[in-house]
């Protein structure tokens, strides 16, 4: 369901900003100024590790890795006219000082439109359906010098469209940021067999472990990330099923990924970090991906527990197409 992860979108414009947030300083500078606090309405209750995860065999990791955009550097390109799209260009920013946030919670009936019409083309013999989808979205910039007052009322479309093809004259060295997103549906699939139902709540964030955010560092103008850590919670719940209906309940079981890293270096325009490591845990597997530059695809490895047993596995990480 790589159509939910959309809503991440609403992440890179917020990283994008923090990027061009910030100007070199001198290394003295820089250790006498702290950065500044910020948090977001998750807990780090919300980003621990939920019972009942899946297994993920040792053939499908590589895809599963694949499809995580967190290792990523490039941003998605702004303007695409599609229902999630629309639906994140209406939240408003509230701009003072030197701090910046996002807090939108979507439409519901709107939501729940969007997520119908992702599967609208499914060509399967069962109908899906989306029931009471609702997402809030929060993101939270905090700088240490700039004046954000201006973008003060903007729609995240309006800025996103417009500031991140280029480097803003900000004038910070450093600035923190997080952002948390919650999103709750419930799942209903029926055929001629039977049907079956579930509720599912997935979070995301973007923070230290801790909730607090996360650090950014501009030095002759490369970006410096860290420390900080990616986390996508997801849990499943009343699963209801009747009739002989046949599913993989695989699917609906929990799901975990955590990513940590510091001194994970950037790179302009460019697909991938310059370089630095992630440490990463994704279900039943914990694992490491290096940066080699820019435009030289990530390599990772991972070890993990399958039936019972540890399992070893490396490879290439290779952006899924959308």
């Amino acid at each position: 369901m790589r159509e939910f992860k959309r809503w991440a979108v609403f992440l890179f414009p917020m990283l994008a900003f923090a990027q061009f947030a910030c100007e070199s300083r001198t290394p003295s500078e820089l250790a006498q100024e702290q950065f500044p606090e910020v948090s977001g309405f998750l807990s780090p209750i919300d980003l621990l590790t939920p019972g009942g995860l899946a297994e993920i065999a040792p053939d499908d990791l590589a895809a599963e890795i694949n499809d995580l955009s967190t290792f990523e550097h490039d941003t998605p390109e702004a303007g695409e006219d599609d229902c999630f799209d629309k639906l994140y260009d209406k939240g408003l920013i509230a701009a003072a000082g030197t701090t910046l946030t996002v807090d939108y919670k979507v439409d519901s009936a709107e939501f729940t439109k969007c997520l119908n019409e992702s599967f609208a083309d499914d060509d399967s013999e069962a109908k899906i359906l989306f029931v009471d989808g609702k997402v809030r979205f929060f993101a939270k910039i905090v700088a240490l010098k700039s004046d954000l007052t201006k973008f003060n009322g903007m729609t995240f479309g309006k800025f996103s469209e417009d500031h991140l093809a280029s480097d803003l004259p900000y004038n910070d060295d450093r600035a923190s940021l997080v952002v948390n997103t919650e999103m709750t549906y419930t799942l209903q699939v029926k055929s001629a067999e039977g049907s079956f139902q579930v509720d599912a709540r997935s979070v995301s964030a973007t923070s230290k472990p801790d909730v607090s955010g996360c650090e950014i560092v501009k030095k002759d103008d490369i970006n410096t990330f860290g420390p900080c850590s990616e986390f996508d919670v997801t849990k499943y719940s009343n699963f209801q099923k009747q009739g002989s209906i046949e599913l993989d309940e695989a699917d609906y079981e929990n799901k975990y990924f955590r990513a940590d890293y510091e001194n994970l270096t950037g790179s302009k325009g460019k697909p991938f970090y310059a370089s630095g490591k992630m440490s990463f845990v994704l279900n039943n597997w914990k694992g490491e991906m290096t940066y080699n530059g820019p435009e030289e695809k990530p390599t990772w490895k991972a070890s993990g527990k399958v039936a019972g047993e540890t399992v070893e596995r490396a490879g290439e990480f290779t952006p899924a197409e959308e």
